[in-house]
Formats: structure tokens, sequence, C-alpha cells
């Protein structure tokens, strides 16, 4: 792990690549489970979360078998300011860290099948939901529990149903706004729309740093998905600007609910490998 080039950015730096790093080793069997699929990407067009609490209760709600939620003070890496809410705030000690992410890819490889495109001609990416959560038995750590997985690529869902991988369709894009310095940033999943509008914060790029991070995800019949993440970017940078969000999902109701929503750094370039284990 590099050094970052400002103070503040160097703290979020190190706090987003623990988020990622956090999650390395949620299931003892995981190096005896079978991967199912790999990808192997082109270069990271972008990447970005939004970072929120959830009602205990709320999030517990359709947890993948086996797990429970934990508190944002029971787990360290989501980002720093759900920790310092709570630490200053009892009312939401045992309120659990969730996030939204997106990243799109200039392409994605499953085997020898190319996949460049998803909807509305956008670039071909990977979007999901997630909430911090443990195993119910034994010591597996703090990781996190997908409640949604998706893709904006039809084709490219209808190959992971050949394996049972439980993905679903989304809307991810991102872009220049016309006549503006901010980019548009937007995931529409769930029933929800979560738009970001930003640019980046003056001397905020911060020196990249390797991302892993597993999670779990629960598909069809019971089945549970190990999904681990590797992503090696070359730009990280600090955003400023406006998040919004709208629908009638359970994500826009947990959003509207919770008293803090964060985006953290935003990331692009170099190259990931996704793979998925059962």
């Amino acid at each position: 792990m590099t050094a970052a080039r400002s103070r503040p950015g160097a703290l979020l730096a190190l706090a987003f690549a623990a988020l990622l790093l956090g999650g390395s080793k949620p299931l003892a069997a995981q190096d005896a489970s079978e991967v199912r699929a790999r990808w192997e990407t082109g270069p990271v067009k972008t990447g970005w979360c939004v970072y929120f609490l959830m009602e205990p209760g709320k999030a517990a709600e359709d947890l993948a078998r086996g797990h429970e939620t934990v508190g944002v003070l029971q787990t360290e890496g989501w980002h720093p300011a759900l920790r310092r809410l709570a630490e200053s705030d009892a009312t939401y000690a045992n309120w659990v860290p969730s996030r939204v992410c997106q990243i799109l890819f200039d392409t994605i490889w499953v085997g020898s099948r190319r996949y460049v495109e998803g909807t509305r001609r956008s670039p071909v990416g990977l979007g999901f939901w997630e909430v911090a959560a443990r195993p119910s038995q034994g010591d597996g750590g703090v990781f996190g529990v997908a409640r949604i997985l998706a893709t904006n690529s039809g084709d490219l869902k209808r190959r992971m149903e050949t394996e049972f991988v439980p993905l679903s369709m989304a809307r991810l894009t991102s872009g220049p706004i016309p006549d503006s310095r901010d980019e548009r940033f937007e995931v529409e999943l769930d029933r929800t729309t979560v738009t970001f509008d930003g640019h980046p914060v003056a001397d905020s790029t911060l020196d990249a740093v390797e991302l892993r991070h597993r999670f779990v995800v629960q598909g069809e019949r019971l089945m549970l998905w190990t999904v681990e993440l590797q992503i090696a970017p070359e730009r990280m940078a600090l955003f400023s600007g406006g998040l919004r969000f709208v629908g009638k999902g359970a994500l826009a109701k947990a959003m509207s609910r919770s008293p803090i929503r964060i985006v953290g750094p935003v990331f692009s370039g170099g190259r990931a490998v996704v793979t998925f284990t059962r």
C-alpha cells in the first residue's frame, strides 16, 4: 500500500482500502471451495460507492442463511464517517453499515467470451448492495452479504445463469454532464435510482492501492456464493458533489431512513479479476 499525496486523502484512501481488504477472509473453507466462474476485465472505467446505515431489523431481512448483521461499532474499515456518527450518537450504535457500489469496465472476459456493452450502450459493469455481516456460528470475521448482485448486460446475466450465479439486471452509467465540470454516476436497481453528480476535489488525488474484497450472496435453492473482487486501479480521488435517490424499493427506503449518506473515493484504470465460488 502506497502513501497518499494529501493528508485527508490519505485517511480516506486507507479507510477505503481497509474496507475492501477487510473482507478478505470471510469463510474458513474458502480455499476448498470450487471456482465456478471467473471474470477477467479490461481497464476499469469508473468505480464508486455510497455508504449509509441501516436499522438492524431492516438490515437482517432476507439475509443469506447462516449469517447475521454486525453493528457499525463492531466493524472496521467501513467509511469512517459512519463510525464517527455512531460514536457521537448512541442512537445509531447498533445500526448496520451498508453500501451500494458500481464498477464499470472496458471489457469483461468469461472464458473465451467477451462482453463490452450494457444497457443504453453504457460500459459493461457490476453493481451490488451489501450490508456488514458475519457467519452466525464460528469465527469467520466481519465482511459483507450482498442483498443484490447485478450487471447491466443481459448477455452476461444469461451466461452466469448457466452456473446458477444469482445476477439481477441493473442500469449502471457514468459520464460527463454537458456544460458542467461535474460527472454523473448513476445506479438503478431494486426500483431505486441513486445519482451522484460530482467532480474531483482539488489536491485530493490519492496514490492507488490494490483493492480486494469478498462478500456472500444467496442464490437459487439457497446456494451460497462467495464473490471475490481484486482490483488494481491506477487512479483514486475524492469527489465533491450532490447525491440524490428516488424510488419505491427497499433500497430507497433504507437510504431515506439513514441519518448519513456519503460517497467514497472514485477510482478508475487498472484491471480486475472477479471470481464466484461455492
